[in-house]
């Protein structure tokens, strides 16, 4: 899960002071019996995540939006589609 910058204030403003996406409380998700939520991307790897899409076989595909409205000149080279998944089998995206 990653966490875009518009969402920190919120987090902030609603007693997160941290504001560190890798200490988001995983425990406010509710979920059913025998799935979980955890951590599996953050940022500065994505950023201001507009759309995503799983494929066959399990890669991620997000599209950013970096120079959206204000942050026009956020990140120069523009935005981009990423893809991301789990490489070597430890959870994490790579």
């Amino acid at each position: 899960m990653t966490i875009a910058p518009s969402q920190l204030s919120a987090r902030e403003s609603a007693g997160f002071p941290d504001a560190d996406p890798a200490s988001f409380p995983v425990e406010l998700f509710v979920v059913p019996t025998r799935l979980e939520v955890t951590l599996w991307a953050t940022s500065p790897m994505l950023c201001n995540l507009t759309n995503m899409d799983i494929n066959k076989d399990g890669r991620i595909w997000v599209a950013e939006g970096v120079r959206y409205r204000k942050y026009f000149d956020r990140k120069p080279q523009g935005d981009r589609v990423v893809v991301i998944e789990d490489t070597n089998g430890d959870g994490n995206a790579h």
